[in-house]
């Protein structure tokens, strides 16, 4: 990813997707995957954040993957589900502490 006024600037992150290959191949949208968005041009910079998405079926009204995002440290910060009631999808975005008082109740 690159930012400048003149749109010719420097590398300013990395992204790196952690999932299994045969996985990929196979499942393709549905697969689980991780992603980490590294500073810097490679891996080798801080990760500052985390994307997890689990394994789902995305083109059905249920068995919708997860997507939880965390800061650089693991500390998670939000996520987004799906919610499915007689086939109307409806997508949810939700800070930490609404998700965690979700699950509770």
């Amino acid at each position: 990813m690159f930012f400048s006024q003149e749109m010719e600037g420097g590398q300013v992150m990395f992204i790196r997707e952690d999932g299994d290959g045969c996985e990929r191949v196979c499942c393709k949208q549905q697969r689980h995957c991780a992603l980490y968005v590294h500073e810097g041009h490679d891996q080798t910079g801080n990760v500052i954040m985390q994307i997890h998405k689990s394994f789902g079926l995305t083109g059905l009204c249920c068995c919708r993957p997860e997507v939880m995002i965390f800061d650089g440290l693991g500390e998670k910060i939000g996520a987004e589900t799906s919610f499915w009631a007689i086939c109307i999808l409806k997508t949810i975005i939700l800070p930490r502490q609404a998700r965690d008082k979700h699950r509770e109740s």
